[in-house]
This record gives C-alpha cells, sequence and structure tokens, in this order.
C-alpha cells in the first residue's frame, strides 16, 4: 500500500506490453470505509476508534490447468488507502506478477522479482535518488573549467559533511513549499504533506525542522527556542542540526535572527516583517479532544462548525467559574477557521494577533502544515461575559525585575523557597543588560 503509484503503473504495464503479453480483466473494484478498532487491555472488549476510506481490486489473469485440479483463472489482489483505482488495479497485476514460482512460472520480468519489487517500491527512496547523486559534488557543464575549480567546490560541499542543503531533498523542499503557499492562502487551515523521516523521533519537532530546512537560506541567521529557552537539549540538537547541514549563523538574539524555530512560546521581543517564526506542533487538530474522528472534524471545519469548542470552554466556565484552558489556547484566525496556536501558553495569543512576521506550523507526525500570514486577526476564542485574559504573577522576574514577560517558577531548595524568571532567556539577558548601562 505505500509503493510509488507510477512505478506501480509501470510495473504492471510491463507485464502486459514489455516483458509479457498477458491479457487481464478486473474481476472486481470496490471502494468504502471500513471501521478501525482497538481492544484495550483495561476494557477488553473492541473500542471504535476511527474509519478508513479504502480501495481494493480483484484482477483475473493468467488461465491455468495444473495437473489434478480443474482448469481455473488466477488471481491478483491489491488495496490501498483512499480513493485510488489505478494504484489498486496496477497493485493487483503487480501481485498476479509476483506468483511466478507458486505456478511454475519463470521469472523473466522485474514484476516477477520480488527482491526488485520491494526495493524499489518506495516512493521516499524512489523521490530522494536522483538528488543523492549530487551530494558529492555540483554537476559541471562547462568543459573549461580547471580541475582546481572542481576539487575546491568539492571541499565546499564536503563541509556540509555530505548532506544535501539542509539536509532534504530538493523535491522535498518543493513540495513542502508548496504547502505552505497554499497554507498562507488558506489560514488557519491545515495542509497535508508527505512528511519525511528525520533523523531524530517524532514528538522532537520533525514538524518544524521540515519547515525550517525548505525555508532557510544560506544568508538567514537560526534562532532555535524551547520553551523560550536558548539552551535546553531541544534546541541545542536542532540548532546543531542544522549548523551540520547547512553551515548558516545561529544566534542567540531575537533581533539578529530571520528564521526562528520555536516550541511552545514566542519571543518577548516583537518580530518583524523580515523575520518567519516556525512552531513545532504535536496536535494540530483543536477539535480532537472533542471529536477524534478525523473525517468528522475536516467537515466541521468545512461547515464552520465550532459550537462544541465554546461548549468546552463553558465547561471550563461551569465547574471553574473561569476558562482553564492554559495553554494551546484556541484561536479563530482571519474570522473563520479555529486553529490550534500549538502548547505556547495563552499569554502569547495576543501576540499572534496582526504579527508583523510569517507564522508557520508544522506537524510531522501528523504530517500537517498551517500557517497564519503577515498582519493577520487572530482572536482568541471567549464569551462577552468571560473574556479573554492572559496570566499574571504578583512578582517581577527575580533577575532582570520585568513585571510584563512570561515567568518560569522555580523551585529552589527542599524547603519549597521559590523564584519567578523570564522563561525568554534573551529577553530577560537584554533587560538585565539595560538595567545595568
Amino acid at each position: 500500500m505505500r509503493g510509488d503509484e507510477g512505478y506501480l503503473l509501470a510495473l504492471a504495464y510491463s507485464t502486459q506490453r514489455g516483458y509479457g503479453r498477458n491479457h487481464p480483466f478486473a474481476g472486481e473494484i470496490r471502494s468504502g470505509y471500513i471501521d478501525v478498532s482497538i481492544v484495550p487491555e483495561e476494557l477488553g472488549f473492541a473500542v471504535n476508534v476511527g474509519e478508513l476510506l479504502m480501495t481494493e481490486c480483484e484482477m483475473v489473469n493468467g488461465f491455468i490447468d495444473p495437473p489434478g485440479e480443474p482448469p481455473h483463472f488466477t488471481r491478483g489482489y491489491g488495496l490501498v488507502f483512499g480513493m485510488s483505482e489505478r494504484k489498486a488495479m496496477a497493485m493487483a497485476l503487480v501481485d498476479r506478477a509476483l506468483q511466478a514460482p507458486e505456478y511454475g512460472e519463470h521469472a523473466t520480468g522485474p514484476a516477477q522479482d520480488e527482491e526488485f519489487v520491494l526495493a524499489h517500491a518506495d516512493n521516499v527512496e524512489a523521490a530522494g535518488f536522483v538528488s543523492h547523486l549530487k551530494l558529492p559534488t555540483t554537476s559541471i557543464s562547462r568543459p573549461n573549467w580547471s580541475y582546481s575549480n572542481v576539487c575546491n567546490r568539492s571541499r565546499t560541499m564536503a563541509n556540509l559533511s555530505g548532506y544535501n542543503f539542509a539536509y532534504l531533498d530538493e523535491q522535498t523542499k518543493r513540495m513542502i513549499r508548496r504547502a505552505i503557499l497554499k497554507a498562507v492562502a488558506i489560514p488557519g487551515y491545515q495542509v497535508p504533506f508527505g512528511g519525511r523521516e528525520m533523523p531524530m523521533p517524532y514528538g522532537w519537532g520533525t514538524g518544524g525542522i521540515q519547515l525550517t530546512a525548505s525555508v532557510i537560506g544560506e544568508s538567514d541567521v537560526l534562532k532555535v527556542i524551547d520553551q523560550g529557552a536558548d539552551d535546553t537539549t531541544n534546541a541545542v540538537s536542532i540548532r546543531n542540526f542544522f549548523k551540520r547541514v547547512t553551515g548558516v549563523n545561529t544566534t542567540e538574539r531575537t533581533d539578529d535572527a530571520t528564521v526562528i524555530q520555536t516550541r511552545h512560546r514566542i519571543p518577548e521581543t516583537p518580530l518583524t516583517e523580515d523575520q518567519i517564526i516556525i512552531f513545532q506542533v504535536p496536535i494540530p487538530e483543536p477539535l480532537r479532544f472533542i471529536e477524534p474522528r478525523e473525517t468528522e472534524t475536516r467537515t466541521m471545519h468545512a461547515l464552520e462548525e465550532y459550537g462544541v469548542m465554546q461548549v468546552k470552554l463553558y465547561e471550563d466556565i461551569a465547574r471553574f467559574g473561569h476558562i482553564a484552558t492554559t495553554y494551546a489556547y484556541p484561536v479563530k484566525v482571519n474570522g473563520r477557521y479555529v486553529m490550534d496556536p500549538s502548547p505556547i501558553p495563552k499569554f502569547d495569543n495576543p501576540k499572534m494577533d496582526m504579527m508583523p512576521a510569517l507564522q508557520l506550523f508544522g506537524a510531522g507526525r501528523e504530517k500537517r502544515i498551517y500557517a497564519v500570514p503577515p498582519f493577520t486577526r487572530v482572536e482568541s476564542l471567549d464569551f462577552d461575559d468571560h473574556p479573554f485574559t492572559v496570566q499574571q504573577w504578583d512578582e517581577p522576574c527575580a533577575i532582570c525585575g520585568s513585571t510584563h514577560s512570561y515567568l518560569d517558577e522555580v523551585v529552589l531548595d527542599d524547603a519549597g523557597n521559590r523564584m519567578f524568571v523570564c522563561s525568554d532567556t534573551d529577553y530577560c539577558r537584554q533587560q538585565s543588560e539595560a538595567k545595568n548601562q
């Protein structure tokens, strides 16, 4: 089901007009939804968790008359995700070709070689192999270039440790950029994209990394923060990764950065129209915990049926007397789509409204991209009698004395003594320097 459709079509066609002269016909083609269920150990019975659109095909081919059995047709079977009759039919033809050893047929074509078919069917590998060929050097088209020029260029590329610029191949970058353009054209809309495997596990910012790899250039300056800090494990790992595969300059100062990748914070320093901020998103669907079925949430977005989200906020008021959601607070973008702003604290929500910088959101595990263009209206959901408010602190930052930044609570000792410090380490440093001048 994972094989590239074009590859399967070519293999299937080779069984009829290349390496064979078969004349198959479609016995049955069906498409429909199937239920997906799991059996949690705690419950002991099946629970329906969703549904999948599938297409299957049974292709009749190869009339045989084996000894000891009545004459009969042979069959191939294909099953694919989504509505894709061509891919299902091609898969059924390839499946029948791979049955050649079972019927004593000589394997004369590539479609009958199981090792060849499986080794080359992956569309991720197929898309990247051409770019891989140019990694050691760049192509040389001018015959009068000297050998020394070629060697110098090879040494320059070797500085990138053998990787394509920003790790991803160019075709993948173009695919992601097209998704970004669509996301910018429809603010708040979740655009699916073909996420790639990255050299780090899901949950560590693979969606944001793919966005950064697709938009960063050689002249950019990169800043990476995790919960506002520049020196945490996630931020340091991603910053070193891009330093290795791009060679671009990195910084810890928000003012100097042109591309900012962030996990769960927006910098306190106001961003400008020359900057791009990229958010790492674990769960892009704001309705996920209200309606777990993707088919239903997509319909709700299409029909702009967001009453259930208002009910969720009202339940907070009924239980606690106020809206208790403190992070990933839902917003409405450009008066249309309700969007998950990523798990940033609701303290940062007002910064998104009419921000001059382009805001991009990437979910690697869910393979979704969405965006907020510059100077776009972003409103936090609320009620007239319970307006949206942000967190407040009774104490200033213990380091810089700021009273209007987001503060982290730090426990100092076993006695329970604590202090509050700025979450944004760069902003705290700037405020401290300004105070000491």
